[in-house]
């Protein structure tokens, strides 16, 4: 059965986020500890975390199925309510598929992480997210952006690789749950008018290949600019 099309959109984060972004962070790293502080990273100002929002809406958790909702909306709306029903503490009421974490570091922009919900994995999302932050890096002016990987994520590595991303060094037993060694990788200058076509051509793929809205929405308790 083919994957069904997911429509959603990047927004920065908010503090009403809070309680799926703990779900969805249980889901991508079940054996991370302690878990992030997103209250304390939302009030870190050399930091920006991004969410991916599902643009179908999401019914509540005890409202029956209706077979006549045709189409992309009906089928998406009941792989949600079947997988990861919504209930009370869902905040602004978006439903998230994922998020993903850049601190400005001097002229390096670091990728701290990124997590999809696994249901939502291979639609484009991440590959969006991680889109959004080499944006982010370019706007502050950053000439790099790193991250660190698992040895063993060859799915992972393999974005990354498409993106410019090249192991730079090992951070040895690096993750605590098995002592797993870290790739480092970096990009060269995303400044650079070679990297930024690259870019380009790579972000209009993705978009035609997904159904994703980019331009963010803003969250209801983030003041307009």
């Amino acid at each position: 059965m083919s994957p069904i099309p997911i429509r959603f959109h990047i927004r920065p984060m908010s503090s009403l986020d809070s309680p799926q972004l703990v779900e969805v962070e249980r889901d991508a790293f079940p054996t991370l500890w302690p878990p992030t502080s997103f209250k304390r990273e939302l009030n870190n100002k050399l930091a920006v975390y991004l969410t991916a929002v599902a643009m179908e809406e999401v019914p509540d958790a005890d409202e029956p199925a209706t077979p006549a909702t045709p189409g992309i909306i009906g089928r998406f709306s009941a792989v949600l309510r079947r997988l990861f029903p919504v209930g009370p503490g869902a905040g602004n009421g978006d439903y998230l598929l994922g998020y993903i974490g850049l601190w400005q570091v001097v002229d390096d922009a670091h990728v701290v992480s990124i997590g999809v919900r696994t249901p939502f994995r291979r639609h484009g999302v991440g590959e969006a997210l991680l889109i959004r932050a080499i944006e982010t890096a370019m706007g502050w002016g950053s000439r790099y952006v790193t991250l660190e990987v698992r040895v063993s994520n060859q799915g992972a590595q393999s974005l990354y690789d498409k993106y410019g991303f090249k192991r730079a060094g090992v951070r040895k037993r690096y993750y605590l749950d098995n002592n797993e060694d870290a790739y480092i990788m970096t990009t060269e200058s995303i400044l650079s008018t070679e990297y930024k076509n690259s870019f380009t051509k790579l972000k209009e793929l993705h978009a035609r290949r997904a159904l994703i809205e980019l331009q963010p929405r803003v969250p209801a308790d983030v003041p307009a600019q």
